[in-house]
């Protein structure tokens, strides 16, 4: 088998949503160090495949596994845009309960003006500078919410091997 398809084997669809689990809880184990460390100002960012959000039951309980304000407080869900449309219910629902969510934009060529009331669900905007819209994509986002954006590239982090 190629790469490639090893690749996508355990980074999507059940297999990657099995291993959310264990990912957090090694998050936490940080959390922890940092706790008792005295470092408080770190964040952490994490990705959930994009099949959990159609499983409500399943992305629940892994959420319950940092259900915690300190917790909720230092790891934000980082997710793209086309997910936060197309599962707007469920992340409203998390999004009550106090989990924070940040917004990438991969795919600029979807950005309906009527969806715009869905950037106010998140604490974090990432815009690739490098991006050829991303000045289209820095006007859509509300001007009361311009002090959130983060100018970078944070899909090669998550999709390269090594992370930060």
């Amino acid at each position: 088998y190629s790469n490639f398809i090893i690749d996508k084997t355990y980074e999507e669809g059940i297999i990657a949503e099995d291993k959310v689990p264990v990912k957090i809880t090694l998050l936490l184990a940080e959390l922890l160090k940092d706790m008792v460390n005295g470092d408080f100002n770190k964040k952490y960012f994490i990705m959930l495949p994009d099949t959990l959000y159609n499983k409500e039951k399943k992305i629940l309980r892994v959420t319950k596994k940092f259900d915690d304000e300190y917790a909720k407080s230092h790891i934000i869900i980082f997710i793209d845009f086309e997910t936060l449309l197309a599962n707007k219910k469920i992340i409203k629902k998390l999004r009550k309960s106090g989990y924070k969510f940040a917004i990438g934009f991969k795919n600029l060529n979807n950005l309906p003006p009527k969806e715009k009331s869905c950037l106010y669900m998140s604490s974090v905007f990432f815009i690739n500078k490098e991006d050829a819209l991303f000045e289209t994509l820095e006007k859509y986002i509300p001007s009361d919410l311009n002090d959130d954006i983060i100018y970078y590239n944070i899909y090669d982090k998550f999709y390269s091997l090594e992370g930060e």
